[in-house]
């Protein structure tokens, strides 16, 4: 019995794993902490940019895509911030099961740098003046990419309260 508990425990950790493969295709900057790195969508995509490279990850989705999305995540933002990347992209997310539910959930991005120095990059909030969504409709689109792992609690936490401080 107790053989069994190890070889399920072992095979937990060995595929619960999230190999990351990184390309780099531009030029690297200094490494920073893992939790500086920015998740960027079609909204808020800075206006200027470097790309760094590209990363695919993939992580075993047996217990559950919540758990399988938010290591990918986490190896996104480790490869990101090895490389300097301050920012990236979140190309495509793929989930493949069988018939039991076991599966993988890969993610491909694009790692990018954003020079803090710009002012002109984009943000959640700041939405262009034509833009008519209401307050309720971006509070729940920030909600749905804090939910995803997307968006630090900080940085959730910063983007409500600009949200509601508007006027």
């Amino acid at each position: 019995m107790k053989n069994l508990i190890s070889v399920i425990i072992i095979s937990i950790l060995l595929f619960s794993c999230s190999p990351a493969n990184l390309i780099v295709t531009g030029k690297t900057h200094t490494p920073i902490s893992p939790s500086a790195v920015v998740v960027y969508n079609s909204q808020t995509l800075p206006l200027h940019y470097e790309i760094i490279g590209r990363i695919n990850v993939q992580s075993e989705s047996t217990l559950g895509r919540s758990g399988a999305h938010s290591r990918n995540m986490t190896k996104l933002r480790e490869k990101s911030a090895g490389v300097g990347g301050n920012g990236l992209i979140i190309d495509d997310t793929k989930n493949s099961h069988n018939a039991w539910g076991d599966g993988f959930m890969s993610m491909n991005a694009t790692v990018i740098y954003v020079n803090p120095k710009d002012k002109t990059k984009s943000n959640i909030v700041k939405q262009k003046s034509t833009d008519t969504k209401s307050k309720a409709d971006r509070l729940r689109e920030l909600k749905q990419l804090f939910d995803e792992g997307i968006l630090t609690q900080e940085e959730y936490d910063n983007e409500k309260k600009e949200i509601l401080d508007e006027k």
